[in-house]
């Protein structure tokens, strides 16, 4: 009895097992159901997002078509609504031939009729439609538009200098250097305005504005001669240029006014065949029979039978180029010197004279207070908008050229400077390079003698870097230094090193690398606030500045090239 008891146990319990083992089973159904409603959830929501991303890109088609209309609305207002109307009915009918619409019923000849939209909806089919796909009105150079003269008197215009006398004159002629040999590489490739503004920014720098430096008096009388020799040879060298860019016009302009009368051409054509169909609709209007019942009142009048749009007007044949004033270009060059040195005569060949040694570039100066002091700041420097600081080694479109570092120039840096890091004392060098298709390539790194704290780097014997650069034909880009404790910024030290680099070429940057952070940074200064607000900044050594607006900034015109090269030249003894 005692073993069917036992037995009995042990079903009760398997039963009860069993009744536990479905519970759990309905259970995880019941989950699995409520997994399955929250997965609807997600995929309901899935949809409403979608919904939300077609409503944001319709809103976003919404403010393509208005930048579309004000684009167009500005092309009208600076070519003249004829000329839009002109061109765009040049586009109409290419769009027409291109796709082969055909009008029913039409003639052999007269395949395609002309359809009548307003000037607006014309200048938007010429902006938004045909000049991206109509080679024959693409292809037009806006700039051929212009006259020749007025083409080189705008490039003239572009080689203004304006002396700062705050930064040494020393570096204003290493600057000359430089601005003489990127002017070489432009003209080796080609690149004949930006050689010639660069060699105008060069005589107008030496011959007009280096006099008015406060240092200029005490400055080396034989290196005064030597730069003004150059400059008198350099007006022949721009002259040559002249005359090669005033031919170059020529050939572009003649070609513009070439295409500008076959599109009036083209559109008289489309005119006279719109009047033409315009006619023959007329003609074959069926004239209303005597018997046909009308209202004493209604309008049987011929006009009544017209068709109800009106004929095309003519466009005007005026050119928006013309000139109404008769206004003729000023002098390009002082008259004294083209009355010593006359137009040179056709030439192939190119001078280009090089000055020997010519002094200093920027220099780091000693950062050796870095705390910030605890006291009260001085008033901040007044930054002076209309008087904004010019670069000599910039290009003359405004837009901020792209310089091309190698990646492999950061790691070799750290590298060198592995040794320093570990002493927690700053290394630092100077990026230089060359000019390749409106690019500024990094080629070499040069790291001159020099020596450094925790937060400080200074150099020394420049005159040994300048060599360098002179043999290789590089010019200065930026420079690079190391931050051995701290993270990846601008000191207000580094804000007024790298001041001087960038008053002389736009482009210039600041590589910090900060190696206990991992952080190699790349800076600049702000165009519209920083540079300005440091180049009228008196303080030395290590000050606070205003934290807004921001001073420097992440440099966005760099390229780190991982297939770049580059050579490193050690000066440090």
């Amino acid at each position: 009895m005692s073993n069917e008891g036992g037995l009995k146990s042990i079903g009760h319990q398997l039963k009860s097992i069993d009744h536990q083992l479905k519970s759990i089973g309905h259970q995880l159904t019941g989950i699995g159901h409520q997994l399955t409603g929250i997965g609807h959830q997600l995929t309901g929501i899935g949809h409403q997002l979608t919904g939300i991303g077609h409503q944001l890109t319709g809103i976003g088609h919404q403010l393509t078509g208005i930048g579309h209309q004000l684009t167009a609305e500005k092309f009208t207002s600076q070519f003249g609504a004829a000329t839009v109307v002109e061109w765009s009915a040049a586009c109409v009918r290419y769009q027409a031939s291109a796709s082969g619409r055909k009008t029913a019923g039409s003639k052999p000849g007269n395949e395609y009729e002309p359809f009548l939209v307003s000037r607006r909806e014309l200048a938007l089919i010429a902006l938004i439609i045909n000049m991206a796909k109509c080679n024959e009105l693409a292809s037009c150079n806006i700039h051929a538009a212009c006259e020749p003269e007025q083409r080189i008197k705008q490039l003239i215009n572009k080689s203004t200098v304006k002396i700062d006398s705050t930064v040494p004159l020393r570096r204003y002629f290493r600057a000359g250097e430089e601005m003489e040999r990127m002017a070489l590489n432009y003209y080796e490739e080609k690149n004949y305005e930006q050689a010639l503004i660069l060699y105008m920014r060069f005589m107008v720098l030496f011959l007009e504005e280096i006099s008015k430096h406060p240092e200029y008096s005490t400055f080396s009388q034989e290196l005064k001669r030597k730069n003004n020799k150059k400059c008198m040879n350099l007006l022949v060298v721009a002259e040559k240029l002249k005359t090669k860019l005033s031919q170059q016009y020529e050939v572009e302009h003649n070609k513009f006014l070439e295409q500008q009368a076959e599109i009036k051409r083209r559109a008289q054509e489309e005119q006279e065949e719109a009047e033409r169909l315009r006619k023959l609709k007329e003609a074959e209007t069926p004239t209303p029979s005597p018997r046909s019942l009308y209202s004493p009142t209604d309008d049987i009048s011929p006009s009544s039978f017209l068709p109800s749009a009106p004929p095309p007007s003519a466009s005007s044949s005026l050119s928006p180029y013309e000139n109404d004033a008769g206004e003729k270009p000023s002098d390009l060059y002082p008259a004294c010197a083209f009355d010593a040195h006359p137009s040179a005569p056709e030439d192939s060949s190119f001078y280009s004279p090089r000055v020997g040694e010519i002094a200093v570039a920027p220099v780091a100066p000693s950062r050796s207070l870095k705390p910030q002091p605890s006291g009260g700041s001085s008033a901040p420097p007044t930054v002076d908008r209309s008087n904004k600081p010019l670069s000599l080694l910039g290009g003359s479109s405004g837009v901020l050229r792209r310089v091309r570092i190698p990646s492999s120039l950061v790691r070799r840096f750290l590298t060198i400077a592995a040794a320093n890091t570990s002493s927690n004392v700053e290394t630092c060098g100077v990026l230089s390079g060359v000019v390749r298709q409106s690019e500024l390539c990094t080629t070499h790194l040069l790291i001159p003698e020099q020596s450094g704290t925790s937060d400080s780097c200074t150099t020394y014997e420049e005159e040994r870097l300048f060599d360098v650069q002179d043999k290789h034909g590089i010019i200065t880009l930026g420079w690079i230094h190391t931050h051995p404790s701290q993270t990846a910024f601008l000191s207000s030290v580094d804000l007024h090193t790298h001041c001087s680099y960038q008053l002389m070429m736009p482009e210039a940057v600041a590589v910090v690398c900060a190696p206990k952070y991992n952080d190699n940074s790349v800076f600049s200064l702000t165009p519209d606030h920083g540079l300005g607000y440091i180049a009228n900044c008196r303080e030395t050594g290590f000050h606070p500045h205003p934290s807004t607006p921001p001073l420097f900034k992440e440099a966005d015109h760099v390229i780190m090239d991982e297939h770049g090269d580059v050579e490193i030249v050690d000066l440090r003894h």
